[in-house]
């Protein structure tokens, strides 16, 4: 576990250094990730999942988006985390 939290430390101070445009698009990219491994559970157990449609997304331009854009897209993409991650439990409990 230290490893972990070594590596997760360094993380955090490269992600401190980067500029706002690349910190915007690295928690854009975090999140992603929850989706993406939910969505890898999901087929490992024969669940198709459904993402949530929003334009707000298609805003984001390399991290040089309005801060309003930015937080709408941010928000759209936890909410679809957030309902993939539901929707697994809830067909997981059903198998």
């Amino acid at each position: 576990m230290d490893e972990i939290n070594t590596s997760f430390k360094e993380y955090i101070e490269s992600f401190k250094q980067m500029s706002i445009p690349d910190k915007r698009l690295e928690i854009i990219h975090s999140i992603n990730e929850i989706t993406v491994m939910f969505d890898a559970l999901a087929k490992n157990s024969n669940i198709e999942l459904s993402y949530l449609k929003s334009n707000e997304v298609l805003d984001l331009k390399q991290g040089n988006e309005s801060e309003d854009d930015y937080l709408e897209a941010l928000l759209v993409y936890i909410e679809n985390a957030k309902s993939m991650i539901g929707e697994y439990l809830i067909k997981k409990n059903e198998i």
